[in-house]
């Protein structure tokens, strides 16, 4: 089931199958990614339980053996539209006999679009742990944008820069080829700046991550045009920054709240970082905005 919200010139589609956005448009000039397999058919999957990989694709929780594959199950499934409106729809998946045969949890997923004003769009998470035990989890978004987002600018790939809202210094631990953080093996990105200049070489090797990302903010922008997109995700710990190989033209720009599993981590779930655990009967939020820069 495809969805469309609308307000003024601001237009978002989503669908169902694994409750993704499939289109942002400010007007007629389109931001989000729109999946062309010779570089990457996704678009904007949200990731859950786990965000990343686990080693061997498994792992042993409090509550027996998991095996899934990377960024989880949820992604790759049908959900439920619960409700919509012109500007707001809701997505849901419940566990059902396959989830439990691979993440022994009874869980509810909701994922919530919002349009706040013309310009920017909310998504929020909600977790709910339907079962009788503490539920480890991880969650994230995956939003990918096109580079350069209006394609008859005079601009290409490499007039995009990542903005921060203060000056860091940051090296980003590197993945193997098992889609592992090798912790002996990081890149150096920063130093002492607010601004990463973007790539296709920068992103040639699988995900660049940030940690603790000041304000919890960052912006996406082209250096002529001023077109992109500014995101902010509080309390997403975590931040993917990716692009598929032969120069793809697009950046996925992605708030994690947990990451892949690291060189120096045991095979226990909750003993990865930055995972979460919602009681027996809780409920879990968060949520992350993206907002439209429109051309200068």
């Amino acid at each position: 089931m495809d969805i469309t919200l609308k307000l003024g010139d601001l237009t978002v589609g989503a669908k169902s199958f694994g409750g993704q956005l499939t289109s942002i448009k400010k007007g007629n000039l389109e931001y989000l990614w729109q999946g062309d397999p010779k570089w990457w058919h996704g678009q904007a999957p949200i990731l859950f339980p786990i965000v990343g990989s686990l080693r061997d694709n498994k792992a042993m929780t409090s509550n027996g053996p998991t095996e899934m594959p990377r960024h989880g199950l949820t992604r790759k499934m049908e959900q439920t539209l619960n409700n919509s409106t012109d500007t707001s729809a809701e997505f849901e998946i419940r566990a059902n006999e396959d989830t439990l045969a691979k993440y022994p949890y009874n869980f509810t997923l909701r994922t919530a679009y919002t349009l706040k004003n013309e310009n920017t769009l909310e998504t929020k998470l909600t977790v709910i742990n339907n079962g009788s035990e503490p539920m480890p989890f991880a969650i994230g978004g995956h939003p990918a944008f096109n580079v350069p987002v209006d394609p008859s600018a005079d601009e290409d790939f490499s007039d995009y820069a990542l903005h921060f809202t203060k000056k860091m210094t940051w090296d980003s631990p590197m993945m193997d080829e098992k889609g592992l953080y090798d912790l002996n093996d990081c890149t150096p990105l920063m130093k002492d700046s607010d601004t990463l200049n973007l790539s296709h070489d920068l992103l040639s090797h699988d995900v660049l991550t940030f940690k603790n990302v000041p304000d919890y903010t960052v912006t996406l922008k082209g250096n002529r045009t001023g077109h992109g997109v500014k995101l902010t995700f509080p309390g997403f710990d975590y931040l993917g920054l990716w692009s598929a190989a032969n120069d793809a033209p697009f950046v996925a720009v992605e708030p994690w709240i947990g990451c892949s599993t690291c060189s120096d981590e045991d095979n226990v779930f909750e003993h990865k970082r930055g995972i979460k655990i919602v009681e027996a009967g809780k409920t879990f939020e968060a949520a992350f905005t993206i907002t439209l820069l429109c051309k200068q």
